[in-house]
């Protein structure tokens, strides 16, 4: 597990210094080779079947040569099918650009993040529709060419959290920049990415050839997959040991707990309502679950009731989760548990102002074109 000290930065915070453990680091490194690797050696499988096919076309007597056309032709697509699993480039971010003339008080709050963390400017801001916050840094040509950096901001965290508390899971996210993903480090996250997807397309392909290489690399991509996600829990613990090292480790502690009773209201009680309107249609102005979410959260959330369930969101979940549990990360942070209370305005008022509804408007559409297209104004 990772720690942190504070050293002195721009715009009077404190940028936290990772020390990282040397588990992480080996492997960090292990998965990053053994993703070079993979993705070499089937660029040189594939360009051997090119160079392969091409011989067979151009070489033998003429009484081989329909049999050479043949074998040739076999051998090009076997290496035309394999390119199909080689080139995976990652999906795009999904959400609505948001440009500092139209949020300057979000923007003046990630420039202070950058300074601190001795980063330069993300590239794009997003406003996104789920509960979370995620950088993202994707090549501007698919697999290769200068990373871009893109914050995605969920709405509905803004409009469950305080900006304090937004804040304190910013500075969360830029902490995976500034201690994981600069140059090299970036690069790294983005082969091991990269041959996590190649893994996924061999799996996912019912071919008889799919199947026998499936079948070779399972053993290997088991235990990339569990030492993937190994690496992935230390990466946050690190993140979260940064960001308390910014803006102090009770309230990070007090933002993930917010954050996850307001996902579990919003998951169990206004979506669901939000669903029931299908059922019971009114003759208003149609379904806006984005536009109303503001007012659904604030009046609609139970604190008493909710920090009543607070066991459950302390219960341990099975699987392969990339992110520790809560207690864990708390345990981590050595803070203790306690309900966290909301004060002021959501971080949604402030940061977003005016921009707020029609980045609303925009993801309702958006919403209603994918569930239901019969909802849009």
């Amino acid at each position: 597990m990772s720690d942190a000290k504070a050293v002195p930065a721009a715009g009077g915070l404190r940028a936290p210094t990772p020390i990282r453990s040397r588990e992480q680091t080996w492997l960090t490194i292990g998965l990053t080779l053994q993703a070079a690797a993979g993705l070499i050696g089937l660029s040189a499988v594939i360009v051997g079947s090119l160079a392969l096919g091409l011989w067979l076309a151009f070489s033998g007597g003429a009484g081989y040569f329909p049999l050479n056309i043949v074998l040739a032709l076999a051998v090009l697509g076997t290496a035309a099918y394999l390119l199909t699993w080689l080139w995976q480039p990652p999906s795009e971010v999904s959400g609505v650009l948001v440009v500092r003339e139209d949020s300057p008080q979000l923007f003046k709050v990630l420039d202070r993040l950058s300074a601190a963390y001795r980063v330069g400017p993300i590239d794009r801001v997003m406003i996104g529709a789920d509960m979370n916050a995620a950088v993202v840094q994707l090549p501007e040509l698919g697999l290769w060419g200068r990373l871009r950096t893109t914050l995605v901001i969920g709405l509905p965290m803004l409009y469950s959290l305080n900006p304090q508390q937004v804040r304190a899971i910013l500075a969360h996210e830029m902490s995976h920049l500034a201690f994981q993903r600069r140059t090299v480090g970036a690069w790294a996250a983005q082969l091991r990415a990269w041959w996590h997807r190649v893994l996924a397309a061999i799996d996912d392909d019912a071919s008889l050839l799919g199947r026998a290489v499936s079948a070779v690399l399972n053993t290997h991509a088991d235990a990339h997959l569990y030492r993937s996600v190994e690496l992935s829990h230390f990466e946050e613990f690190e993140a979260d040991m940064g960001a308390a090292g910014l803006v102090g480790a009770e309230m990070l502690a007090a933002s993930l707990l917010e954050l996850a009773m307001k996902e579990r209201y919003l998951r169990e009680e206004y979506w669901d309502a939000v669903m029931s309107q299908f059922e019971f249609p009114d003759d208003g102005e149609g379904i806006l679950p984005f536009g109303t979410m503001g007012i659904g959260v604030s009046l609609g959330f139970q604190r008493s009731e909710q920090c009543g369930r607070m066991g459950e969101l302390l219960e341990l979940p099975h699987g392969l989760d990339l992110h520790p549990s809560l207690p864990e990360r708390l345990i981590a942070l050595r803070v203790g548990i306690h309900s966290p209370v909301r004060q002021g305005p959501s971080a949604a008022q402030l940061y977003l102002g005016d921009a707020a509804e029609s980045l609303a408007c925009r993801l309702d559409r958006a919403w209603c074109m994918a569930i239901a297209p019969c909802c849009s104004r």
